[in-house]
């Protein structure tokens, strides 16, 4: 059966946006007295779907890369201070670091369990606030670097 919307973009959307028509809609036969009315296309948003199985696994994954990046933030920032940089600084990058990986693992866990990439949107910003993220990092990891401590 044909939509009336057929040929519209859907921006990405994919199988996330669902166009019905007046045929799909009309439950009942003609009105009495032969009087007809056409209806305007509802559009239906079915959004991603997650399994229950999937995002419990896609959590703990994420739940054990978060303790392997806390340990990977605490040595990113003794490595910067034994290497003479200020403190503030070198705990700076390593809490940059530990965050930017958090946030990208988890845009890409939750992008292949819930097909988050056919939401252009939703995807689009995630993929921003990430390079948002390692933009933040490089910047404190060069000042950490450049940074010496008076002894």
């Amino acid at each position: 059966m044909l939509s009336l919307l057929d040929g519209i973009p859907t921006f990405g959307l994919g199988k996330a946006l669902t166009i019905l028509n007046s045929a799909q809609l009309q439950i009942g036969g003609a009105k009495p007295g032969g009087a007809s009315t056409i209806a305007a296309p509802v559009l239906v948003f079915t959004g991603p779907r997650f399994d229950m199985t999937e995002t419990l696994i896609g959590l703990i994954m994420l739940l054990v890369l978060t303790v392997a990046f806390f340990f990977g933030q605490r040595i990113l920032t003794g490595m910067l201070i034994g290497g003479n940089a200020r403190p503030q600084k070198a705990a700076l990058a390593g809490w940059s670091l530990f965050l930017m990986l958090v946030v990208l693992t988890a845009t890409a866990i939750f992008s292949v369990i819930g097909t988050l990439w056919t939401l252009l949107p939703v995807f689009g910003s995630l993929l921003g606030l990430n390079l948002i993220l390692v933009i933040l990092f490089v910047t404190s990891f060069v000042s950490a670097k450049r940074s010496a401590r008076m002894l």
